[in-house]
Order: structure tokens, then C-alpha cells, then sequence
């Protein structure tokens, strides 16, 4: 009988000299050979017979079995293309945008999706589908603004880097984002890469996030490849991460959590490895600290999440007696990454506690206002979508929790608890997103954050079931077209549930406070101008889109909720203490918003206005012109389309 250890972690056994190469194919269950010879499963005289079919990883006719599908990578530059003329077409509103758009989206799954789904697939033809499938998305998301960063994140992270390029130093001020700077890791990458090459800005960014998010992919099948030997499922279950809705937009960005996240898959690879073996383990508990090093530098609520994890696995090291051996070195790993970090926000980023209370003060009313969402509440929210995108976004969801689930109860019939209980668990977990998103009044805002996190732990335990189904189960036609459809819904539920929202898919349309739909030649002439001739820091209001660029690349000190001020339709006392208890000195006036109504729900960040003001319809007019006809009032700006009121002399002042 295998020992308890093997049969926790089933650990891959070396190839015997001369066999196949891993994942050369499937073999035929009349070919199944035995004996410990095949490294896997038929390695372990348990006395279950679906233990004793051949791997999937060997192919009886040898190396010359295994193909190495070339086609796939080739096909996702196709996919490329097609969406890229998509984002094209709609800057031009070309009526076949859309349907190119879904083509392309389409064509770049299936081919990935083929390629790791097909048996006799070579290994290195999975593993380059993947990469090119995340090449792919990479580049999706350039096409989407190839000439400048845009999204609002990016805005904030390009301000801290363009902090440090200006003051020389490593921790500058960014009124935009406060807590940017004191985890600067994002920005060094990027600092360091254009002093190097001799990049500007938008290159040497592009550089940082290709790598961090082909980093991220090699990543994840390490983590995977640590769980099960047989390359089919590895690809697969790391496809399916994949497609959770941030990998396509979001973890592409500027963003700290971009490379955060592939140093958090690489600590938490040395954990499982270490679980695995615990000798010799401080070569891996080093480099686990190292990443997890990178990690709180780089990312505050990744640096949590590694935390838990870690911590985790620690503690369930501790308490499950097959894997104590391996629980002081993960003891070390965890503590000392817990050390690193307290250090870190205590001697670097203090500020960071009360940053983060913020979501967690928004976690705990998710589950004490359950029921209370409204329609049009959060920006962006399920009620907003057309329904068929609700119903993918939710399926996608409800497919790894079935799939989880299902394998749960396999395990349970099978007598592997352990397992069972993951299974189950991980269902549970994407069970809760599903009751957050549906019935928490931040529900829509909080769930979209998770899936980078969830759907890792997910992928990672999936693989651990998936690599006991027995492989004529995997060979079979059910199988590959349940797969299959399994995988298009993720995929498209990914979409359907990331960014951006279905309003904004398209480039090319402006909106005003739409997010990056709102920055545009006249909004970026603003911000530069702004960061040459106004003094650094100085405090404004405005609508959402010009204070993502003035509080970014203007270097302005944003005042949120601003409505209640301008929606009163003449000057007021009110306004005027507001102005001085908060050191207001601009008012930003952009008239588009005078011509719709706002996409995201709102024109302005923050608390609505006061008395029950409709805000559905575009902005009142005259309520704008009340600024032009209050005594003193200066105007510094003025492009014909946004100006800017000085109200440092003007009555509000007084």
C-alpha cells in the first residue's frame, strides 16, 4: 500500500529511462500496461482499478505520437487580428464591429481550449497554446489603447512613476492614490527598464506588464505541475484560470497588482513544493521569501492574500499528520513572511491599515445588508447588463462550483475526504461570490475583485481532482464536449463579467465620466496643462473623467463628492464653507456632461446630491453657469469645451 503521504499529495514520479515523453497522448484502456514502470497512478497498488489504467501521459506508439500543434498559437494571432480590427472599426462606428469583436474573442478560446483538450498533444504544444493564448490577450488589451495609457488605475500608477522620474526619489507624493507610492514596486520595474533601454514611459510600461503577465501564466503551471504529472490536466485547469474575468484587462494594466500577482503564484509554488517533500528546504523556503518579498512591496491586498495562503498551508501542515514533516519549513515561509510585512507597513507604509479598512468595512456590510441592493446603485452593477451577459457571468461562476462540487462528491464515494472537503469548499467559495454579487449592495464591486485570488485556489485544488479521474473517462467524447462547453462559458463569462463593462467594449465612443471612454484629446491637453502652469497639489472639483487626469497627470489634489455643489443651480453659503473647510481652489467645468446622460450612473465620485436630485438625465445647464456669475470668480482655462474656475478671489473664498 502507498504511503499516507503519497496518497495526499500523489506525488509525480520520475519517467523510467526510454519512456515517452509526458502527455505524448492517450492510450487505449486495452493498452494499459502495469506495473510501476509508467510513473503515476499505475504506480500504486491500491486495488483500485481505475488506478491501473495506463496514464494518459504515455502513448503506446512512442514519441512520434505526440503532436505539437503549432496551429494554436498561429490561430490566437489570428484572433488578434480580428478583435484588433474590431477596436478598429468601432473608433470609426463600423456597424460589423461588434460582431468581429465576438469572432476574435471566440476564435482565441477555441484554439486554446483545442489545443488543451485534444489528446496525443505534445506538452510544449499545450504550453505554447497557453502562452500564446496569453500573448494574445496581453495584446488585446493594447490594441484597446495602443498609444497611451488610459484606464483610471493605469492613470494613478503612471503619476507615482512620473513622481519619481521628476523628484528623484523613491516615495513621491500622488494625491490620486495615496498609498501608491509606499508600494513602489511596479514603478521601479518600470523606472529601472527605461533608464536601461532608454525607453520613454508607455514602451518601458508595456515592457514591465507583457512580462509580468507571461510571467503569471509560467507561473500558474508551475503551481499546477506541482499537483499532478499528467499534462493534459495541467493545461487545462491553467486555461481555466485563464479565463476568470481580470486576467483579459485587468492584471494586463498598469497596475501594482500586475506583477504582484505571478511573484504570489511563485511563493506559493515553494509551499506546495515543500509540502510535497519537505527535504532539503532551504533552497525553497528562501526563494519563497524572496517572492514574498516582492510580493509586499509591490501589492498591498495581494501581500494579505499571500499571507493567508501561506499561513494556510502552514497550519494545515501542522494539523494533517501525512504532511507534518513538511510543517517547520512552512512554518518558516509563513513567519517569515509575516515578519517581512509587518515590517514593511510599519517602517514603510503605516498608512496601509487604514487603507485597507475600507474593504473590509465593505466586506462585513456585505453580510450584514444582504437584499439591500438597488437598481443602479454601483456602476457597472448586474441590473445594468443585458441579460443574456448577467446569465453568462453568473454560469461562469456556478460551472467551477459545479465542477468542483461534482468532483467533491466523486471524492467523498472514493473514501478521499481530504480531497472531498477541498472540493466542496472551493464550491462553497464560489457559491459565496455568486450570493455577494446577486444580493450585497457592493456585491458587483467586490466579487470583480476576487476572481484573480478565488480562481487560482480553485484551479489549483480542480487539478488535484481532475488528476484522479480515470483516463478513459478523459478520453471520452462526453468528456471533451462537456470540457469544451465548460470552457466557452468561463471564457465568455469572463468577459461578460470583467472589464470593460459591455458599454465600453468598443473603443472609440466618448462618454462623459465614462471611465476611459471620458479621456480624451481634450481631457489630456487639460491634465498636462494643468501639470505645467498649476501649483502641484492644489485642490479641485470635477466631473469623474477630469478628475482621473487632473489628480493623475495634472498632479491636482482631488475633493470627492462634489454633486451637491454643482447641482445647486446658484451660489450658496453652504457651498462656500464647503469651499474653505476643504481648501477647494478649482472648479473643473466640462460641458459635455450637459449633452447625455452618465453611462457609469453618475458624473461625480462620491455622495450624491442632497434632496433627491434626479441625476439620470444629463446635467442641468444652468447650473452650470452660476460659477460664470459669482463675484470674483477667476477663469484659468477655458478650451471652449472644459474650463476651469479659479475661486481663490471669488466669494466662495471670502
Amino acid at each position: 500500500m502507498p504511503s499516507d503521504r503519497q496518497r495526499l499529495l500523489d506525488r509525480p514520479h520520475e519517467e523510467p529511462a526510454g519512456s515517452p515523453p509526458a502527455d505524448a497522448g492517450t492510450a487505449d484502456a486495452g493498452t494499459a500496461r502495469s506495473g510501476p514502470a509508467a510513473g503515476t497512478d499505475a504506480a500504486r497498488p491500491d486495488g483500485d482499478p481505475d488506478k491501473t489504467a495506463t496514464p494518459d501521459n504515455a502513448a503506446p506508439d512512442g514519441p512520434a505520437t505526440a503532436r505539437p500543434a503549432r496551429w494554436a498559437p498561429a490561430l490566437c494571432g489570428v484572433a488578434l487580428l480580428l478583435v484588433a480590427a474590431a477596436f478598429a472599426g468601432g473608433r470609426s462606428q463600423a456597424s460589423w464591429a461588434m460582431g468581429a469583436y465576438w469572432a476574435g474573442q471566440l476564435l482565441l478560446v477555441s484554439a486554446a481550449g483545442a489545443a488543451c483538450l485534444l489528446p496525443r498533444i505534445s506538452p510544449a504544444g499545450r504550453t505554447g497554446a497557453l502562452f500564446g493564448f496569453t500573448a494574445a490577450q496581453f495584446l488585446i488589451k493594447v490594441a484597446y489603447s495602443p498609444v497611451h495609457v488610459k484606464f483610471a488605475d493605469e492613470l494613478q500608477h503612471w503619476q507615482t512613476t512620473l513622481g519619481m522620474l521628476d523628484s528623484g526619489r523613491l516615495f513621491p507624493t500622488n494625491h490620486s492614490l495615496p498609498i501608491s507610492p509606499v508600494f513602489p514596486g511596479l514603478e521601479i520595474l518600470t523606472v529601472v527598464v527605461m533608464k536601461t533601454t532608454g525607453l520613454s514611459f508607455f514602451p518601458a510600461a508595456l515592457v514591465v506588464c507583457g512580462a509580468s503577465t507571461m510571467l503569471l501564466t509560467a507561473a500558474v503551471l508551475l503551481l499546477v505541475r506541482q499537483m499532478t504529472p499528467r499534462w493534459d490536466v495541467v493545461a487545462l485547469v491553467t486555461l481555466v484560470y485563464l479565463c476568470n474575468p481580470n486576467h483579459g484587462f485587468f492584471t494586463s494594466m498598469y497596475l501594482y497588482t500586475t506583477p504582484a500577482l505571478p511573484l504570489l503564484v511563485l511563493a506559493l509554488a515553494q509551499a506546495v513544493s515543500l509540502l510535497r517533500d519537505p527535504r532539503r528546504p532551504v533552497g525553497r523556503v528562501a526563494l519563497g521569501l524572496v517572492c514574498a518579498g516582492g510580493v509586499l512591496v509591490t501589492h498591498h491586498l495581494t501581500m494579505v492574500v499571500c499571507l493567508v495562503l501561506l499561513a494556510t498551508i502552514a497550519v494545515s501542515a501542522a494539523l494533517v499528520r501525512p504532511v507534518r514533516r513538511s510543517a517547520a519549513a512552512l512554518g518558516a515561509l509563513a513567519a517569515g513572511s509575516v515578519a517581512l510585512s509587518v515590517a514593511w507597513v510599519a517602517l514603510v507604509a503605516p498608512d496601509t491599515v487604514g487603507y485597507l479598512g475600507g474593504p473590509l468595512l465593505a466586506l462585513g456590510e456585505t453580510f450584514t445588508q444582504f437584499g439591500a441592493v438597488e437598481s443602479g446603485q454601483v456602476a457597472g452593477a448586474a441590473s445594468s447588463k443585458p441579460l443574456v451577459e448577467t446569465a453568462f457571468s453568473l454560469a461562469a461562476i456556478l460551472v467551477l462550483a459545479g465542477a468542483a462540487g461534482l468532483l467533491g462528491l466523486w471524492s467523498w464515494r472514493r473514501r478521499e475526504r481530504w480531497l472531498a472537503v477541498l472540493l466542496i469548499g472551493v464550491a462553497g467559495l464560489e457559491a459565496l461570490i455568486v450570493i455577494i454579487r446577486v444580493v450585497s449592495p457592493r456585491g458587483e464591486e467586490l466579487a470583480g475583485r476576487s476572481p484573480a485570488y478565488v480562481t487560482l485556489v480553485v484551479a489549483a485544488v480542480l487539478g488535484l481532482g481532475l488528476h484522479r479521474l480515470p483516463a478513459a473517462v478523459r478520453r471520452g467524447r462526453v468528456w471533451l464536449a462537456g470540457a469544451a462547453a465548460a470552457l466557452l462559458v468561463l471564457f465568455v463569462g469572463g468577459i461578460t463579467a470583467g472589464w470593460p463593462p459591455n458599454w465600453l467594449r468598443l473603443p472609440g465612443t466618448y462618454h462623459a465620466a465614462g471611465y476611459e471612454a471620458a479621456v480624451d484629446a481634450h481631457t489630456l491637453q487639460l491634465g498636462w496643462w494643468s501639470r505645467e502652469h498649476l501649483p502641484a497639489g492644489g485642490r479641485f472639483i470635477s466631473d469623474f473623467g477630469n478628475q482621473t487626469v487632473l489628480g493623475t497627470i495634472g498632479g491636482l489634489d482631488p475633493v470627492n463628492s462634489p454633486a451637491p455643489m454643482f447641482y445647486r443651480p446658484e451660489f450658496d453659503w453652504g457651498d462656500r464653507s464647503m469651499v474653505q473647510d476643504l481648501e477647494i481652489r478649482y472648479v473643473v467645468v466640462d460641458h459635455r456632461i450637459t449633452l447625455a446622460p452618465p453611462a457609469r450612473g453618475t458624473f461625480f465620485i462620491g455622495d450624491p446630491p442632497e434632496g433627491g436630485t434626479d441625476t439620470s438625465g444629463p446635467f442641468p445647464a444652468a447650473s452650470l453657469t452660476k460659477f460664470d456669475t459669482t463675484q470674483g470668480t477667476g477663469i484659468v482655462f477655458d478650451d471652449g469645451t472644459i474650463r476651469v474656475y479659479d475661486l481663490s478671489n471669488s466669494r466662495y473664498a471670502w
